[in-house]
C-alpha cells in the first residue's frame, strides 16, 4: 500500500524487540513502557530473562533523538509528547531498577522483594490519581512479577561479573 515502515533495533526490554517508525511515528512495543489512555503513570516492563538495564537506557536516548511526533504504545495508544514521556519512563527506570536493587543487597527474598514492589508501585500510581481497577488493567498488562523477575535476574548477574 505505499507505506514505508523502518525497523530501529531498540533492545533493552527484550534483545529481540524493535520499533517500527512510519514518518514520524514510532510504533513501540514495550520498549516506551506501559500506560494507560488518559494516565500518566508509566509501569516499567522488566520481564526475564532478557531485561538489561544500560542497553534500555541507550534505547531510550536513541528513541529520544529520534524525535519523534508520537509513539504508539502496545500497553496502550498514543503518546503525543514522546520527549517527555520517554524521560519520564528513564526516570521510572532509574527509580525501578534502583528500588529492586537496594532491596536486595538489604537480604530480602524474592517474595518480600515482590510484596514490597507491589506497595511502592501501587502508592505511586495512587499519586499519579490511578484508582484500583486502575492499577489492576496496568497489572494485568504488565505483571509486576514478572517485572521483579527479571531486574533482580539482572542485578544477580552485575553483582556475580
Amino acid at each position: 500500500g505505499g507505506l514505508t515502515f523502518t525497523a530501529l533495533d531498540t533492545p533493552g526490554h527484550a534483545w529481540h524487540h524493535h520499533t517500527y517508525r512510519l514518518g514520524d511515528v514510532a510504533f513501540t512495543g514495550d520498549a516506551a513502557g506501559v500506560c494507560l489512555p488518559d494516565s500518566n503513570w508509566l509501569s516499567v516492563p522488566a520481564p526475564p530473562p532478557e531485561f538489561k538495564l544500560d542497553v534500555w537506557q541507550k534505547t531510550l536516548a536513541r528513541l529520544q533523538a529520534e524525535a519523534f511526533d508520537t509513539l504508539y504504545l502496545t500497553h496502550f495508544g498514543p503518546v503525543h509528547n514522546p520527549r517527555r514521556h520517554l524521560e519520564d519512563l528513564r526516570q521510572a527506570l532509574l527509580a525501578t531498577t534502583d528500588f529492586i536493587h537496594r532491596a536486595m543487597l538489604a537480604g530480602a527474598s524474592r517474595d518480600e522483594i515482590l510484596a514490597q514492589y507491589l506497595a511502592w508501585n501501587r502508592q505511586i500510581a495512587s499519586a499519579h490519581h490511578v484508582s484500583e481497577a486502575e492499577f489492576q488493567e496496568y497489572e494485568a498488562a504488565n505483571p509486576l512479577f514478572m517485572s521483579v523477575d527479571g531486574m533482580m535476574r539482572y542485578w544477580q548477574k552485575q553483582m556475580a561479573a
